[in-house]
This record gives structure tokens, C-alpha cells and sequence, in this order.
């Protein structure tokens, strides 16, 4: 490796690094809140329970799914929790189910099967968000003050419980801080969208296809040059007015950079409603999952900067024919002059979705999983940061090489190598940026 890219990958390092490092730092070193949430939620009965009116109890609050087996683990436990005569009184607990997918219906007969006696809901929209949930079942435990004094997951012994929720009546607990999981939605939306446009299963088609966009523009100009003056000097009037010219067509190339962004999202999209619809019956997996693709992402990084083959390529093998033939049949439409540059745009992103999707899809499968169990708002903000991302590179590249054309076109064939290798940087960091969510969030 030359020095100068040894450098840049070590810069890129370093500031992407850096970026994480502030995120994580400021994430949890005191910037949670120990103050709950408000909420309000209604009950299997049609009671309507809130702070406001329970201002004299202790909350519970058991954030579970009806098909998570050790959520049914712990109904044992807080049925015992509930007819202790020694705290009942000063308590409220709440079973609340946070899969969209479960029906009223079901959530009765989960109660009648387990004989639950306290109060079971649906988790409002944004509560699964505002506590923090990420794995199955969470529990949080509430002051009459509204201050939270316990978080936290899986497994917990009926004694802890016990304990926590006697010291919280008494007023013995100053409480815990608990951060929410929007930052890492936004943050982690536009990681993803940066990741899925540099990667490297499919950048290097950029140049070239960009290259023909923007011949036919100079192809265009020349043919109305030669109409009206001599070769030679139709070549200086074009050499002299060059900047002037394809400042003026700005906008007309961020619109097709733009609409080449959405035909990407065309591909992802598709990938992320499958994602999305299936989450309700793998959410309670979820949290495994998570940590095996943030370490599978560092594999495949570092075997991609290393130039390492992982025989992991048969589907990246199956896209590149499949572009081929795009590509072909793309060359056979050109004489008849049936498809606008705009269309042609359009349809190069879908490519350019799919090939990059060969290398992307395990970033882009853990994101629309993360988001999955999010509030519904949650996940419209989350999708739309991975999309203004896409559009807003794509749009850029354009506009870019559009102004500096086959200078810069060469550079970025020569540079092909080293957009891999920091492609491959960037997916070791979502890898550690997994891992870490994973466990400092558990």
C-alpha cells in the first residue's frame, strides 16, 4: 500500500472513530434521565392507568411478548410480587405487550393461562422507545415521584424485585439513568446509508455509468456546435464555455443524482418491508442477533481490506450477471433513444441497490431490525435518515462529476482500491458500533 492511501485510511479511521467515540461518550456519561417517562395506556378491561392516576403507587412496569418464553418464566415471580401482603398495597404492576402483531384476543388468553391478576395492556407507541427496550422482558420500576429506580432485562430474581420495590416505597433509591434508543436510530440510519452507497460490491460501476449521463450531454452539445462553425472551433467554444455551461445545468443533475438515490431505495425498500413484516415473529430474537451480525460485519471487513476471500460470493456472483445483462440490454436500447436520461437514471440506482446490496444487506438487515420494534414515528424518522443519506450522496457524486468530468472520473477509477479498503473501515465500524449498543444497552 503507498503511503498516501495508508494516510487517508488512517485519517478516515481515526475521524469515523472519533465520531463514535463522542457518540458513545455523551450517550452515557450522564445524559440519561432518571425521570420516567409520562404515559398513559389502557387496559384489557378498558381502564385507562397513567402517573396521574396512580400518583400514590410504585410502578412495575413488565415489558413483554407473548411468544418470549422467558417473559412466561416471570409470571411466577411477579404473581408472587402482586399477593405480597407486605407490598401490594403501595404497588401497580403492568404486564405491557409491545408486539404490534399480537391481537386483543391473544393477549386475553395469554392472561387467562397464566391467571394474571394485574393489570395487562399494548405498550403505547412511544414507550418501547422512552424505556429503553431492547430485549425481552425488560423491567422498570417507578417512584411515586416519577423517578426510575430499577432497569433492566431477562431473568430476575423474585427477591431483587422485592428488594427494589421495598426501597423504592420507603424512598431509599435516588434512581437510574436510562437513555433512549433515538439517537442510535438516527445515527445508525445514516451509518447504514453511507455504508450501502461506498460499498465496494458496487461503486466502481459509478464512474462509468455517470460517464455515459454525461456524454450524452457533451455528445449533444457537439453535434449543435458542428452545425454552426468549424470542428476545431466548436472544440475551443466548448473548452471555453465548459464551467459556464454545466453550471447552468446544476440543478438538472442533482435532479438526476436524486431520482438515481430513489431508484436505489427502490432495492433496499423492498428488502426492508420483508424485514419489517417479519420482525413481529422474530423480535424476540432480536437482541442475538444483533451482536452475531456486528461481529460477522467485522469479519467481513477486515477480509475485504485485506483482499481476503471469504467464498462468501455466489450471490454477489448471481447480481453481477444479472447487471451484465442490464447492461447489455441497455446498449441494444440506445439506438432507438427510448428511455430518457432521467429514466435511465432511475434504473441504474435499482441496479446499483441490488449489486450493493451484496455486500450491504447484513448492515441493512440488522438497521431495519433495530427499528423494527420502534414506535411507528420511530421508524418512519429512521427510514427516512437512510433515505435523504442515499439521495443526498447520489446527488452530490452527480453534481460533482458532472463539474469536474473525466478528471475526476479517472481519479475515482484509480481510486477504486482505496474506496474499497475505506468501504471496508466503515463496516468494521458498524460492526463495533453494533457490539457496543449491544452491550452497553444490556
Amino acid at each position: 500500500m503507498k503511503k498516501r492511501d495508508a494516510i487517508i485510511l488512517a485519517v478516515t479511521f481515526i475521524i469515523l472513530s472519533t465520531l463514535l467515540g463522542v457518540y458513545f461518550f455523551t450517550r452515557y456519561s450522564g445524559s440519561g434521565s432518571k425521570k420516567a417517562a409520562s404515559f398513559q395506556v389502557e387496559t384489557l378491561e378498558g381502564e385507562i392507568i397513567s402517573f396521574e392516576s396512580q400518583s400514590d403507587k410504585v410502578f412495575l412496569l413488565d415489558f413483554m411478548s407473548v411468544t418470549c418464553t422467558v417473559c412466561k418464566e416471570m409470571n411466577p415471580v411477579l404473581n408472587n410480587l402482586w399477593t405480597d401482603s407486605s407490598i401490594n398495597e403501595n404497588i401497580t404492576i403492568i404486564t405491557l405487550e409491545i408486539d404490534s402483531f399480537t391481537t386483543k384476543e391473544g393477549l386475553e388468553n395469554y392472561k387467562q393461562e397464566y391467571n394474571i391478576s394485574w393489570y395487562v395492556a399494548f405498550a403505547s407507541e412511544n414507550m418501547v422507545d422512552d424505556y429503553s427496550v431492547i430485549s425481552l422482558p425488560t423491567f422498570v420500576i417507578i417512584s411515586k415521584e416519577g423517578i426510575i429506580t430499577f432497569h433492566d432485562t431477562g431473568v430476575i430474581a423474585e427477591d431483587t424485585l422485592r428488594d427494589v420495590l421495598q426501597q423504592t416505597i420507603n424512598g431509599e433509591l435516588s434512581g437510574t439513568e436510562i437513555t433512549t434508543r433515538s439517537e442510535f436510530t438516527i445515527g445508525f440510519a445514516v451509518l447504514t446509508g453511507i455504508a450501502s452507497f461506498f460499498s465496494p460490491c458496487a461503486f466502481p460501476l459509478l464512474p462509468s455509468y455517470l460517464a455515459h449521463i454525461i456524454g450524452q450531454d457533451q455528445k449533444r452539445k457537439k453535434e449543435q456546435n458542428d452545425q454552426s462553425i468549424e470542428e476545431q472551433d466548436s472544440n475551443t467554444l466548448t473548452s471555453a464555455t465548459e464551467k459556464e455551461e454545466h453550471k447552468g445545468n446544476s440543478p438538472v443533475y442533482l435532479l438526476i443524482g436524486s431520482v438515481g438515490g430513489v431508484g436505489i431505495l427502490i432495492s433496499y425498500g423492498i428488502l426492508g418491508v420483508l424485514i419489517t413484516l417479519i420482525g413481529g415473529s422474530i423480535k424476540k430474537y432480536v437482541p442475538y442477533l444483533v451482536p452475531i451480525i456486528g461481529g460477522l460485519l467485522i469479519v467481513l471487513g477486515i477480509s475485504m481490506f485485506t483482499n481476503f476471500s471469504l467464498q462468501f460470493n455466489s450471490i454477489q456472483q448471481w447480481i453481477n450477471k444479472k447487471q451484465r445483462k442490464i447492461n447489455e440490454n441497455r446498449e441494444k436500447r440506445k439506438k432507438r433513444e427510448t428511455i430518457t436520461k432521467i429514466n435511465q437514471t432511475f434504473l441504474y440506482g435499482i441496479g446499483y441497490g441490488l449489486a450493493s446490496l451484496g455486500c450491504n444487506a447484513p448492515i441493512f438487515f440488522a438497521f431495519a431490525l433495530q427499528i423494527s420494534s420502534l414506535s411507528v414515528t420511530k421508524i418512519i424518522f429512521g427510514y427516512i435518515a437512510f433515505s435523504l443519506t442515499i439521495i443526498f450522496l447520489m446527488a452530490f457524486a452527480t453534481l460533482l462529476i458532472s463539474l469536474s468530468r473525466d478528471a475526476l472520473l479517472k481519479k475515482i477509477r484509480n481510486a477504486t482500491e482505496l474506496i474499497k479498503k475505506v468501504a471496508s473501515v466503515i463496516i468494521i465500524l458498524v460492526g463495533i458500533y453494533l457490539l457496543l449498543e449491544f452491550f452497553l444497552l444490556s
